[in-house]
C-alpha cells in the first residue's frame, strides 16, 4: 500500500506541475493610461503577480476599454470601448494574445439605432455568441446586442423602452 501511495503522489505532483505551465494568464483593461492615454491591456500569470503592459489602445482602432475581456470559442479575447474606431465610434474589439494586437470588429456608430455606448462588458453564452448592452438604441433607452465571432455578425436583440 505504501508503494502505491508513493507512486500516486509522484504522478499527482508531476501532473500538477505540468498543468501549472499550462495555466491561463490574467488580463485587465484599465480605461486610462498607457502611451496614448486611452487605456492598456495588462497581462499577468495565473497568480496575479507581475502584471505588465502588452498593448496600448490607439484612437483609430479602439480607445478607453469599458469592462472585462471574454475568451470566445475562436481563442481570441473580446471587449468593448466607449471611444475610438471609425468616427470616434464605440467598438467591439478582438485581442490576439499571441501577437498582442487588437482589431476593431464592430463600430457602433455605423448604426446608432442598433446600439451605441457599450458601457458594460461582454458575456459568452451557451450558443457561442457574445452578448452585451449599450446605452443608446432605437428607442433611446439602450439595447441588448449579440455578436457572433464566427460569422462577424452584430444583431440588435432587444430595444429597451420607457416601460422595460
Amino acid at each position: 500500500m505504501k508503494k502505491f501511495t508513493t507512486v500516486f503522489l509522484l504522478l499527482a505532483l508531476f501532473s500538477t506541475q505540468k498543468s501549472f505551465s499550462q495555466m491561463p494568464h490574467l488580463y485587465v483593461t484599465p480605461e486610462n493610461g498607457g502611451a496614448n492615454g486611452g487605456g492598456t491591456i495588462l497581462e499577468s500569470d495565473f497568480t496575479g503577480v507581475g502584471f505588465h503592459k502588452v498593448y496600448d489602445f490607439h484612437y483609430d482602432i479602439a480607445f478607453a476599454p469599458t469592462d472585462n475581456l471574454v475568451r470566445a470559442d475562436d481563442g481570441f479575447l473580446y471587449g468593448t470601448t466607449w471611444l475610438g474606431g471609425f468616427m470616434d465610434s464605440c467598438v467591439i474589439y478582438r485581442f490576439d494574445t499571441l501577437g498582442n494586437s487588437v482589431d476593431s470588429v464592430y463600430n457602433f456608430f455605423h448604426n446608432t439605432s442598433a446600439g451605441a455606448e457599450p458601457f458594460g462588458g461582454l458575456v459568452l453564452a451557451n450558443d457561442h455568441n457574445l452578448y452585451g448592452t449599450a446605452s443608446m438604441g432605437a428607442n433611446g433607452s439602450g439595447v441588448i446586442y449579440r455578436y457572433n465571432p464566427q460569422t462577424d455578425v452584430y444583431t440588435d436583440v432587444h430595444d429597451f423602452n420607457a416601460v422595460d
